[in-house]
C-alpha cells in the first residue's frame, strides 16, 4: 500500500509499504509516488478534512437550534442513520473521484499511463483474486485502468472529467 498522511501541507508524509516496494519495479514505484503527490497537489486531503470534520462541527449549533435536542430518541436514531448513510455515499463518491483524478494527474506528469496501469494490475493480482472489487476509498483496479484508457483515447472525455473536478 501507499498513502499520503497528513491533511495539511506540513507535516505531510508519503508512506510506501515494504510489500509494495518489493512487488513493483522502479517505473511502477514512480507511478505510485506520482499518484500520491497528485493527491497533495489537488488538495484532496484538505478537502476531505473540511467536508467530513470541519463542516459537521460547524453544523452542530444550527442543528441544535432547530430543536434536535428535543427530538425523541427514535427520531434521532433515524435521522442519524440517514445522515451517516448520506455521508458514507458522499465519501465514497468523492474518494473514488479523487483516485481517478490522482491517476490521471500522475499519468500526465509521467508522460503515459503504462507504468500506472501495470502497478494497478500487479497490486490487484497480489491482494485479490477479484479485479472488480472496490472499497469505500478506492474504485476497482479494472475501473481505474478503464478510466485511464478512456482518458488516453478520448480528449473530450478527459476534458469533461477535469472540468467536473474543478467545480467540486
Amino acid at each position: 500500500n501507499a498513502a499520503l498522511v497528513g491533511p495539511l501541507p506540513w507535516p505531510r508524509y508519503l508512506v510506501l509499504s515494504d510489500g509494495l516496494l518489493t512487488l513493483l519495479d522502479p517505473a511502477e514505484i514512480r507511478s505510485v509516488v506520482a499518484h500520491e503527490i497528485a493527491h497533495s497537489r489537488a488538495r484532496h486531503p484538505a478537502l476531505l478534512l473540511v467536508v467530513f470534520v470541519l463542516l459537521p462541527l460547524l453544523l452542530v449549533s444550527p442543528v441544535l437550534a432547530l430543536g434536535a435536542a428535543g427530538m425523541e430518541t427514535r427520531s434521532l436514531i433515524v435521522a442519524g442513520a440517514v445522515a451517516l448513510l448520506a455521508a458514507v455515499a458522499l465519501l465514497r463518491g468523492w474518494s473514488h473521484r479523487f483516485e481517478y483524478e490522482a491517476d490521471q494527474m500522475a499519468t500526465e506528469s509521467l508522460g503515459g499511463a503504462a507504468a500506472g496501469m501495470q502497478a494497478l494490475q500487479r497490486v490487484g493480482r497480489a491482494v485479490s483474486l477479484n479485479k472488480h472489487r472496490s472499497s469505500l476509498r478506492h474504485p476497482s483496479e479494472r475501473d481505474r485502468i478503464e478510466h485511464l484508457s478512456r482518458c488516453a483515447s478520448d480528449q473530450r472525455f478527459r476534458t469533461a472529467f477535469f472540468l467536473r473536478g474543478r467545480r467540486l
